[in-house]
């Protein structure tokens, strides 16, 4: 192929694509247009309801906001005002951040018994079932390879798309078009379809392509018995994992780790966690919170650095075995000489004495307060003065720390894991309480968060404690 038809080819792609793919002009504005829009639609706005002595944005106003009798001028208004608040959502978030918000808007939604309070509950301007419709038009996508089939670089008819996944062409034509509606691919002259940014990096994002068929499939059945298991279990005020909602929708006695391994679906249990937390996985978490400097390593003793830079340093990494597995390849690929000073060892191995430094990984998820009260005391014990437990978990923040979609999405995860296992994520105050409950000499010395994760590092360290 000649330069001319390559140069060509690409045209043609620039063209298809329309204003939804350009990655800088995206919705065929920048975000300072946008957000320039957003500010002059919010100033009429406010200006209206000066006008008719009521304030325009406070949110714990008695009357509607809203009224039938708004000039059409506002009421325009206000459409470009929720037209450009969704798209630099979109721009900001990216394609697996607005599923992950898409996500933690179908729990919400879908547990309120009472239409009136669901719909107080979605988004502004959106019909309550919009999310669920999406996700679900998603999910159905992805099972039949709609964004496997549709070229890289070319537009596909509808006839051929249908005829190739062998499913009815108006019933591909409803899934993408609620899809497109939340600007996921994108149409060309109504007869055919070609990917965009967003349907682009969808089609790659292993959390998504995982962890969503396991929302529709296994969540979305528990968040409909949430009301039964509150009323069924109420008086025994039971946190057994094999009394939880989803036991309810599947008609089983199954515990969770029972469940996975029968239905085969730990994988994708894994993948929504990964994408309800910032979309990185533990392993990952790891290296990124080390390497970027969130633990400050020179408070730890003198010489106890990153364990790369210093070589008389030695950890004692005690993690889950499917944990350690991870972690272990993750250090054999990027730097095996580590594994000379790195020794992995799962909970029920002895814990060494004294060690500088015990990484810990999984203290909280899917355990009791019991457990992580056992795990810390094992460890507890074992220490001395310069010795310090380093944990990096997801913790839930407190309210009002964080931006609105970073709550909605840590809070869904803290939901959804109780739906399956009647258990949740742990707040800073609730792991200082655990650690006061061992010992009084024993507590948090520091801790840190970045402000677009809800990952956080904790540092738990000795005090005052006499060494016999």
């Amino acid at each position: 192929m000649d330069s001319d038809t390559d140069s060509d080819t690409v045209m043609d792609w620039d063209n298809t694509r329309g204003p939804a793919y350009d990655v800088r002009e995206d919705f065929g504005m920048t975000m300072e247009k946008l957000a320039d829009r957003i500010s002059d639609a919010a100033a009429t706005w406010d200006r209206h309801y000066e006008g008719v002595d009521i304030e325009g944005f406070h949110r714990n106003l008695s009357v509607p906001i809203l009224r039938p009798q708004m000039p059409g001028r506002v009421c325009k208004v206000k459409d470009e005002l929720i037209d450009s608040a969704f798209k630099i959502i979109e721009l900001a978030a990216g394609p697996s951040g607005m599923i992950a918000i898409a996500i933690s808007q179908v729990n919400a939604i879908m547990l309120p018994r009472n239409p009136k309070k669901a719909k107080e509950l979605a988004m502004p301007g959106a019909n309550v079932s919009l999310q669920v419709q999406f996700i679900s038009a998603i999910k159905w996508l992805f099972y039949f390879k709609i964004f496997d089939r549709i070229p890289e670089r070319d537009v596909m008819p509808y006839d051929s798309l249908a005829d190739e996944a062998n499913v009815p062409v108006s019933e591909l034509k409803r899934m993408l078009r609620i899809a497109m509606a939340n600007h996921v691919f994108y149409e060309v002259d109504g007869k055919a379809v070609c990917h965009n940014r967003f349907s682009w990096k969808l089609a790659r994002d292993g959390d998504v392509i995982h962890g969503l068929p396991f929302f529709c499939d296994t969540v979305m059945p528990a968040i409909g018995k949430m009301v039964d298991r509150t009323t069924g279990w109420r008086a025994s005020g039971s946190d057994e994992n094999n009394k939880t909602a989803r036991n309810l929708a599947f008609d089983d006695d199954l515990d969770f780790d029972e469940f996975l391994a029968q239905t085969e679906e730990a994988h994708g249990y894994t993948r929504l966690m990964s994408l309800l937390s910032s979309g990185r996985s533990l392993p990952s978490t790891y290296s990124t919170e080390m390497a970027h400097g969130t633990i400050d390593w020179y408070s730890l003793r003198k010489g106890a650095i990153i364990v790369d830079l210093f070589p008389h340093l030695r950890f004692h990494v005690h993690a889950p075995l499917d944990t350690i597995n991870d972690m272990r390849d993750y250090v054999t690929k990027n730097n095996p000489d580590l594994l000379n000073r790195i020794e992995f060892r799962s909970p029920d191995q002895a814990v060494a004495r004294s060690a500088d430094i015990y990484l810990l990984s999984g203290l909280t998820h899917r355990r009791t307060d019991k457990e992580i009260a056992e795990a810390l005391t094992m460890f507890h014990h074992v220490m001395n003065f310069d010795s310090r437990i380093i944990v990096i978990e997801p913790l839930l923040p407190k309210r009002g720390w964080s931006t609105m979609a970073m709550e909605k999405i840590s809070q869904c995860r803290n939901i959804t894991m109780w739906q399956l296992q009647n258990c949740a994520d742990r707040t800073l105050e609730e792991l200082e309480m655990l650690a006061k409950g061992i010992s009084e000499d024993f507590s948090i010395e520091s801790h840190t968060r970045r402000s677009n994760s809800m990952v956080a590092t904790v540092v738990f360290r000795l005090f005052n404690r006499v060494i016999e």
